[in-house]
């Protein structure tokens, strides 16, 4: 796990400085939202190999939450809120760090989305490639993308029936049920979630571990 040039330890940024963050990131979005048509704003980003492409390179001028992060691509793959929600969706009822109860996520496995955007996930795991789960605060999470298949892993879009949303966890929030994972459920609750950044907006997809 690691976070980008720019981030601070794990969700502090929320006492220094999230709002300017949110910010960037609400004008960043609206304009990727040009790569879906009028009215729907891109929400997700998936770049890397395997990977096919709707939109073409990452323009700094635009991509202004992509820039900052250090996020660079010559194609990519961009849905808009509606095209998540039309996948096969899933729920787990994982406790969470903040309050640690239980709380129903629902939203598709990130391996179907990851399929979605034309990545045949068993090759790519097979491969050893890795995944970068960049979040909207700078917090960036990384891990094998067998690891995530194996955690079925979950872009979450709802909890407890209400659509995340920008501003609080949303727009996407990449989760797991950690109380029935092996390597997880014995863990304090605090230490499960490394690989869990919510405020979600791009994925990448890499061939070896990101430096």
């Amino acid at each position: 796990m690691t976070s980008s040039p720019q981030s601070l330890p794990r969700r502090s940024l929320l006492a220094a400085g999230m709002a300017a963050s949110l910010a960037v990131s609400e004008n960043a979005l609206a304009h990727a939202g040009r790569h879906e048509g009028a009215g729907t704003a891109t929400v997700l980003t998936i770049s890397g190999p395997g990977v096919r492409g709707n939109r073409g390179a990452m323009v700094p001028e635009r991509d202004l939450l992509l820039k900052n992060h250090g996020v660079a691509f010559d194609s990519a793959w961009a849905a808009s809120a509606t095209a998540l929600e039309r996948l096969q969706a899933v729920d787990i009822t994982p406790r969470i760090e903040y309050d640690g109860q239980p709380h129903r996520l629902r939203g598709p496995l990130l391996a179907s989305v990851l399929q979605a955007a034309g990545v045949d996930t068993a090759a790519a795991a097979a491969q050893g490639q890795w995944l970068s789960l960049q979040a909207i605060d700078g917090y960036r999470a990384q891990m094998p993308l067998s690891q995530a298949l194996r955690w079925r892993m979950l872009l979450a879009l709802w909890m407890d029936g209400q659509r995340l949303a920008l501003g609080g966890l949303g727009p996407q929030w990449a989760m797991y049920d950690a109380d029935r994972i092996a390597e997880l459920a014995d863990r304090p609750l605090k230490e499960r979630f490394a690989q869990a950044p919510w405020g979600l907006y791009h994925v990448g997809l890499h061939a070896r571990q990101p430096d």
